[in-house]
């Protein structure tokens, strides 16, 4: 028997398989602020919450596979040389910290190898703040569970959609998950939180499918070589979807194709699924999966990692053992010194939620730092086009104004003939630079008031005039007048 065990902040549910065939299932809700951003803040109460369904269904607690909803977590894609084995481990834990906005010493880290060349690895990173896993164990352990295996709730969709390429929103009442797989990869994985107190059913919908239009345009922005296609299906699952609204709006807003989820195990006829797609996910890890591609299309690869530190599924059945013979001295003790603990106990709950949140804000910042680097890099290409364009505007007018250059040549070479030559015409879209020499300043002025006579020009103005050195006589000192008009429309 399978049985897998999501933890939310407003639900725990469990769901056990036989084989391939749904054998049971069941829900049980939480008092709010029991578990926050997938932080266990009360161990105890979750615990018993989490005995009570065991006892109700009546299921094993042997290898359960549990994750958390909303829980901070950090992943990264690494490239490495193929290195030997005996010191792949820090090779990769050295490109970790590197990629890693946060310090991995406060993470708990695993890795799944995802591709491979002639000469290079390619690793799937996952990094999740220890104090959430820490609060995880303690609370399974309280419960009676042996620490076994962990999972994230994006993998575990896509592990239950099993489609090469597909979007997936998952629309649970505490938190909004978004997947997008391509080329049979998990390539996107967000959580979003909907909107407070007092939003209705379309109000939080609509932040879900901002965030998933958000989520896809990164992904577009940062592949525009392969954006996803308009016909990739988007998956769409979570307590929230079973209202036929939420499936209209996501529709309507998206464009994308809206299609079920189609797990390939044995489902009774009255099985929620879309309050269970999660667990399905989490009971595939143990399966071997089938293709559901079309004919050409890759397949699914499944990313298989566990995030339960060795550590505790090793030492998990001596921390029971502890924990069922206290010596009857320190249960004294604790009683007597309860106010001190208690205020020590907030503090640690709230240094450790702060902890978890800054993981989020971190890999936030990250991201948001990616897409400003690729805003700039946007930016200065459109300011490069403009000015291209500009370019090219003035090149059109000038062209479109052949007849008018044409005029302007004759008028200001006629203007000159008789009284200096013209060594430079520079031809705008507002006016005439003319550069030429002449006998004297004198004769500038009566060039000038020439081109003014003529009625063409809104302004004639003199721009420059330089007198040459007349000391030494030669053919050019009768135009020594050097000058520059501008003459403007």
């Amino acid at each position: 028997m399978l049985v897998t065990l999501n933890i939310g902040s407003a639900s725990i549910r469990l769901l056990a398989l036989q084989g391939k065939r749904v054998r049971t299932w069941g829900e049980v809700p939480l008092e709010s602020g029991l578990v926050q951003d997938g932080f266990i803040l009360h161990t105890t109460a979750v615990a018993a919450a989490i005995n009570g369904l065991f006892e109700s269904l009546k299921v094993s607690r042997n290898k359960v596979i549990v994750s958390l909803s909303g829980m901070s977590f950090t992943y990264r894609t690494l490239n490495l040389p193929v290195t030997p084995q005996s010191i792949r481990e820090e090779a990769i834990l050295r490109g970790a910290k590197k990629e890693i906005p946060v310090p991995i010493e406060n993470l708990y880290l695993t890795w799944h190898q995802i591709g491979e060349s002639n000469d290079e690895l390619s690793y799937f990173i996952v990094g999740v703040p220890r104090n959430l896993i820490d609060s995880l164990v303690q609370t399974l352990t309280e419960a009676g569970i042996k620490p076994y295996m962990m999972d994230l709730r994006g993998l575990a969709l896509a592990r239950a959609v099993n489609q090469p390429d597909a979007i997936l929103l998952s629309l649970e009442p505490d938190y909004f998950d978004i997947v997008v797989v391509a080329n049979g990869k998990p390539a996107t994985m967000h959580t979003a939180m909907p909107r407070g107190e007092g939003a209705n059913i379309e109000d939080n919908v609509m932040r879900a499918v901002d965030e998933l239009n958000k989520t896809i345009g990164f992904y577009n922005n940062s592949r525009p070589e392969e954006p996803l296609k308009p016909d990739t299906p988007l998956i769409l699952t979570g307590e929230l979807s079973v209202d036929p609204t939420a499936r209209q709006l996501v529709q309507a807003e998206t464009g994308y194709p809206v299609e079920p989820v189609l797990p390939p195990i044995i489902l009774p006829p009255d099985f929620p699924l879309d309050l269970y797609t999660n667990n399905i996910g989490l009971a595939l890890k143990k399966m071997r999966l089938k293709s559901t591609a079309k004919a050409g299309v890759g397949d699914y690869h499944d990313i298989d990692i566990n995030l339960m530190p060795e550590k505790y599924r090793a030492e998990s059945n001596r921390a029971a053992f502890r924990r069922l013979f206290v010596p009857a001295m320190l249960v004294i003790a604790t009683v007597l010194m309860l106010p001190a603990y208690q205020t020590f106990d907030i503090t640690r709950t709230e240094t450790a939620r702060l902890g978890s949140q800054a993981v989020i804000v971190s890999d936030e910042l990250y991201q948001v730092r990616i897409r400003a680097d690729e805003a700039a890099a946007i930016e200065e290409v459109i300011t490069q086009l403009s000015a291209d364009l500009e370019v090219l505007q003035q090149h059109h007018q000038l062209l479109a104004r052949t007849d008018d250059i044409a005029d302007n040549l004759e008028m200001i070479t006629n203007a000159i003939t008789q009284i200096g030559y013209l060594t430079s015409i520079n031809i705008g879209v507002d006016g005439v630079i003319t550069c030429g020499q002449t006998d004297s300043i004198a004769t500038v002025t009566t060039y000038v008031a020439a081109l003014e006579e003529l009625g063409y020009y809104s302004e004639v103005r003199i721009a420059d005039v330089e007198v040459g050195d007349t000391t030494e006589p030669s053919e050019s000192t009768e135009y020594n007048v050097a000058f520059t008009v501008v003459t403007t429309r």
